[in-house]
Order: structure tokens, then sequence, then C-alpha cells
């Protein structure tokens, strides 16, 4: 039961994470088609603007990728460590209280 409620504990808020991940990438993916829409007019070429879209998203994904450790792995570890960290703080408190 113990293993069960600490399992429970950490993937809740990692699920939540990858949901709203999810969704932000949907939400980033239709923002991206109506820039490239409209670069498109203002280029007066699509092949540019998907390119232009692209070269962007490509310098992001360096950038994010050179601060991973601060930014996305130190995030996904705090999160599971205080689940974890919790429910050992509860159960410490419930032996106390017996």
């Amino acid at each position: 039961l113990e293993v069960a409620e600490r399992i429970a504990k950490i993937t809740g808020p990692l699920v939540t994470l990858a949901i709203i991940a999810s969704l932000f990438g949907i939400i980033v993916l239709i923002l991206s088609l109506g820039v490239i829409t409209w670069l498109a007019g203002v280029l007066g070429s699509a092949p540019q603007a998907y390119f232009l879209v692209g070269g962007v998203y490509l310098i992001l994904a360096v950038i994010i990728y050179y601060n991973r450790e601060k930014w996305i792995t130190n995030i996904v570890l705090r999160i599971v460590l205080d689940a974890f960290f919790e429910s050992e703080e509860e159960r410490q408190r419930n032996q106390n209280e017996t």
C-alpha cells in the first residue's frame, strides 16, 4: 500500500505535467501555422515562411538543449523528490502520532 501511494504521488504530478506540455505543444503548432500563413503572405513564398519558422524552432531547440539541466531535469527531479519525501514526512508524522 505504501509503495502504491508513493507511485501515485510521483506519477500524478508527472502526468499533469505531460498533459500541460501536450496542450502547450498543440497551441504552439496552431500558432506556428498562423505565423507561417502570415509570413507566406508577407514574403510571397510559403517555403521561405516554413524555413524561417523552422529556423526559429531550431535555434530554440539548441537553447533548450544547452539549458536542459536547469529548465527540465531539475523540475522533474524536484516533482519526484517532493512527492517521495512528502510521503516520508507523512509516514514519520503518523508514526509519531501513534
